[in-house]
């Protein structure tokens, strides 16, 4: 798996007001307390097996599954109109993936484990046919379907691990932050980023020396907006903690970022 160091220069769109920017970097404490002291090494990490990440769960769905039925609802970027989500979700799918133990490791490559899951891709599909099939029927664009897709993850409300799950650290799979409803930037920015897949985007991650994730999308003509390249091309950056946040608004900036593949390997 291939990383690449940039440095933000911290340059960003200033559409939303004072006050929203201050609620969002509230709603990210935890990733400010994870703060990386600046003189260390901006290597690329070595990869060695204790590192990489066990959690590959070999799940296969009962005979007689229990679901829970999960609704989301939201309103559109202009908030005119009502959008809503609504999952059966496999309980003892759950549970399995709930109740295994893992290692939090950014560069041993969980993150496209966790999206390209099948199981978990099942729901990410169902949540993007649910959503794009909502803006045929309000008249949107595909443009529009992606700032819809990310109202909807931004709608989840952000809890820090130790709070939700009680350790400092802990990469939640999608079903888990769908059945939770709640996740911190990493738990967000990977359920984001199998939806955007689901529907036909090219994604990575952004990972800040910080302790910052985000998601970084191509999208075909736009021109404004942070971004970083990978592999020669611009993937624009998407903040998931919190509302609001368009594509290409980082409210972070000056510091080391990792942009990391959301392929597997």
């Amino acid at each position: 798996m291939e990383q690449i160091i940039f440095f933000s220069n911290g340059i960003f769109r200033k559409g939303l007001a004072l006050v929203s920017s201050l609620a969002i970097l509230l709603s990210c404490a935890s990733c400010f307390s994870k703060k990386t002291d600046s003189d260390e090494t901006k290597e690329k990490p070595r990869e060695t097996e204790e590192t990489k990440d066990p959690r590959v769960p070999d799940y296969h769905p009962s005979d007689d599954p229990k679901y829970e039925m999960k609704i989301y609802k939201w309103y559109s970027d202009k908030c005119q109109d009502p959008f809503g989500v609504c999952l059966d979700i496999d309980v003892d799918m759950y549970e399995h993936y709930a109740s295994v133990k893992r290692t939090f490791t950014i560069f041993g490559g969980h993150m496209a484990v966790y999206i390209n899951d099948e199981n978990n891709k099942v729901l990410m599909e169902q949540i993007a046919s649910q959503i794009k099939e909502q803006c045929d029927d309000f008249g949107y664009d595909e443009d529009e379907a992606i700032i819809e897709a990310i109202n909807f993850v931004q709608s989840i409300p952000y809890e820090l691990d130790i709070d939700s799950k009680g350790e400092e650290e802990y990469s939640k799979y999608p079903i888990e932050t769908l059945y939770e409803n709640n996740g911190d930037c990493e738990d967000t920015s990977m359920l984001l980023a199998g939806i955007l897949k689901a529907m036909g985007y090219d994604v990575v991650f952004f990972w800040y020396l910080s302790g910052h994730m985000a998601v970084g999308v191509k999208v075909d003509g736009m021109d404004e907006g942070k971004y970083f390249e990978y592999e020669g091309e611009k993937y624009y950056y998407i903040e998931t903690t919190g509302t609001g946040w368009e594509i290409g608004e980082e409210p972070f900036g000056n510091d080391v970022v990792y942009v990391i593949s959301a392929d597997p390997e």
